[in-house]
C-alpha cells in the first residue's frame, strides 16, 4: 500500500509539473535581456480583448497581429488589435495563416483586403503544419506553392515577408533552394532552446513561449524576441520600406 501511495504521489507530482509547464506558469526558455531587450507578442481573435496599453507597461515593444487565414478567413479582432496596438506605442506586423490546400493567389488576396493599414513590421506568412490541411499535397507541390508564394507576397505589399516557421517544417519545405534559390527572413519557433540556426541564417524574430502569461491579455499569450538590441531594431525599423504595392 505504501508503495501505491508513493507511486500515486510520485506521478501526480509529475502530471502537476506537466500542467504548470502546459500552462506556462514554468518557461523552459527565458532569453537574455541584455542579449534580447526588444520583446514582443504575436495574436489573433483567440487572445479576446487586449487592454494595449498594459501591455506596454509590461514591457513588450511590438506586437504580430493576425489578420487572415487561407482563402476567406478574416481574423474578426484584426482591425481593433491593429488601431489600439498603435494607440499604446506598440510596433505592428500583420501576418497570414497560409494553407497548404488552398491556392496562392486567392490567399494573398485576402491578405492584402484585411490589411487596411501598413504597419511598422514587414508582413509575415505562418509557413506551419500544426492546424493546417489534414492531407497535405506532395513536398515538391508544396515548395511550388512557396516558390509562388514569397514573390507574390514581395510584390503585392513592396517588401518581402517575414516567414514564420517551425523546425519540422523548414526541414521538410524550406531547403536553401526552395525559394527562388534563397532563404526567406525568418521567425522561427523553438520553445525549449535558442534558435538551433547557423549565425549565416537571416531569423530575425523567435518565437520562444507559447503559453506565456502578459499583464492586459486573460488567456495564454506567445511571446517574441528581436534579433539584436534596442539600437538594432531602430535601424530595422527604419530600413524597411513602409508603404504597401496593392494590386500591383
Amino acid at each position: 500500500m505504501r508503495k501505491l501511495l508513493l507511486l500515486a504521489a510520485m506521478l501526480g507530482g509529475v502530471a502537476g509539473v506537466a500542467y504548470a509547464f502546459w500552462a506556462g506558469w514554468f518557461r523552459l526558455n527565458t532569453p537574455s535581456e541584455s542579449i534580447f531587450p526588444v520583446r514582443g507578442i504575436d495574436v489573433s481573435h483567440h487572445q479576446g480583448a487586449i487592454d494595449w496599453p498594459r501591455v506596454r507597461a509590461a514591457g513588450v515593444t511590438f506586437a504580430y497581429i493576425k489578420a487572415s487565414e487561407g482563402a476567406d478567413f478574416l481574423d474578426p479582432r484584426f482591425e481593433v488589435n491593429w488601431r489600439a496596438a498603435k494607440a499604446a506605442g506598440i510596433k505592428r506586423g500583420a501576418y497570414h495563416f497560409f494553407t497548404l490546400c488552398t491556392k496562392v493567389a486567392p490567399q494573398i488576396d485576402n491578405f492584402v483586403a484585411a490589411v487596411f493599414e501598413v504597419g511598422e513590421l514587414p508582413p509575415a506568412l505562418d509557413l506551419e503544419l500544426g492546424g493546417n490541411c489534414a492531407n497535405p499535397p506532395a513536398i515538391e507541390d508544396v515548395r511550388a506553392m512557396l516558390d509562388e508564394l514569397v514573390p507574390l507576397v514581395t510584390k503585392r505589399f513592396g517588401e518581402p515577408p517575414i516567414v514564420y516557421t517551425t523546425y519540422e517544417f523548414r526541414e521538410r519545405y524550406l531547403c536553401p533552394t526552395c525559394i527562388n534559390g534563397s532563404l526567406p527572413l525568418l521567425w522561427i519557433r523553438d520553445v525549449i532552446w535558442r534558435p538551433r540556426l547557423t549565425n549565416a541564417e537571416p531569423w530575425v524574430f523567435w518565437q520562444h513561449h507559447n503559453r506565456a502569461h502578459v499583464d492586459g491579455i486573460v488567456g495564454p499569450v506567445d511571446l517574441d524576441v528581436f534579433r539584436g538590441d534596442v539600437a538594432a531594431f531602430s535601424r530595422y525599423l527604419d530600413d524597411r520600406r513602409l508603404d504597401i504595392v496593392r494590386g500591383k
